[in-house]
């Protein structure tokens, strides 16, 4: 057993060891790639139409509004943040002169929408000439651009497709020592798991039995006792109901007792609903006889509450 144990544990190292250095170089592809790079790259064109859009209305209606301005100058802001998102990608060499295409055309698109804004938008029409152009080729290069960024991420997904078909082996490996372990140990535990669960359910169901009515699950006559106790030293205000059911004899003798244990375990649950709303509980004490311990000293309260109960 030993052995076998030591061979396992030698076997799972060795696949651990070969699993670490093949996710370590996934890890070292996936630094050259982000999915941002795509996301970003339709963002932006997004972005580029958006400011096309605004400057278009303008020249339609021969002026910007206050609320077009404004969203103007988000765009250009927008669009601002996109290009320097693009001068990060321009260290990477997948990505290297694409990026840089990108970055300048954007930068024209940048550069007009900036001299508009600090001159106060005096021909929004020619503004829009300007920007319609410009947008063109700022579209034309960010699509270039995610050309090669998806291209890459093809490469790198067959790279990591072929890394996973490596380790599989290994880690198939591993898993079947570890189940025919495992089986082994589990085999050897069984019966202790079960002997412990069928004696800790003995112990929950015995604990249950002591304060707890089987039937309605309410607490019983013992529980109600300390738990009324406990409230009368502390000095709480406290106010006690008992409540019977009349005639429920004859709800057994006619109906069964099954209906009747139906009845009782549906009044448990209207007096425990009624006490909860008096931060208090319900008890059963046996036979038809409940009882219900309610922090409250509001009398007329508790008159009203109990005349609606009954």
């Amino acid at each position: 057993m030993s052995l076998s144990l030591a061979g396992l544990v030698l076997l799972c190292l060795s696949a651990g060891v070969f699993v670490e250095r093949s996710v370590e170089q996934l890890n070292l592809n996936q630094q050259v790639f982000d999915d941002r790079d795509i996301r970003n790259g339709f963002v932006s064109m997004s972005d580029l139409q958006r400011l096309l859009l605004i400057a278009q209305n303008g020249a339609v209606h021969g002026s910007l509004t206050p609320e077009d301005r404004r969203a103007f100058v988000e765009a250009t802001d927008i669009l601002f943040v996109r290009r320097d998102f693009f001068a990060g990608s321009i260290n990477r060499d997948h990505a290297k002169d694409p990026a840089a295409e990108a970055i300048a055309a954007l930068d024209g698109v940048i550069e007009i929408a900036d001299r508009a804004i600090a001159s106060d938008f005096p021909d929004i029409g020619q503004t829009w000439s300007e920007l319609l152009p410009a947008s063109d080729e700022a579209r034309r290069a960010l699509v270039l651009f995610q050309e090669i960024v998806t291209r890459f991420q093809n490469e790198l997904m067959r790279d990591q497709a072929e890394a996973v078909r490596q380790q599989r082996l290994a880690v198939l490996t591993a898993l079947a020592a570890i189940t025919v372990v495992g089986a082994a140990a589990l085999l050897l535990l069984r019966s202790e798991v079960l002997s412990r669960v069928a004696r800790e359910r003995a112990e929950r169901h015995v604990e249950f039995l002591a304060y707890f009515d089987q039937l309605t699950k309410l607490p019983n006559r013992t529980q109600f006792q300390n738990r009324l106790d406990a409230s009368l030293k502390a000095e709480r205000p406290v106010a006690l109901v008992l409540v019977d059911l009349d005639e429920f004899k004859g709800i057994n003798d006619t109906y069964g007792h099954a209906a009747g244990d139906a009845v009782l375990f549906r009044v448990a649950q209207l007096l425990q609903s009624y006490a909860a709303h008096w931060e208090g509980f319900a008890a059963r004490l046996g036979g038809d006889e409940f009882a219900m311990v309610l922090n409250t000293d509001h009398v007329e309260g508790l008159i009203s509450s109990c005349e609606l109960l009954l």
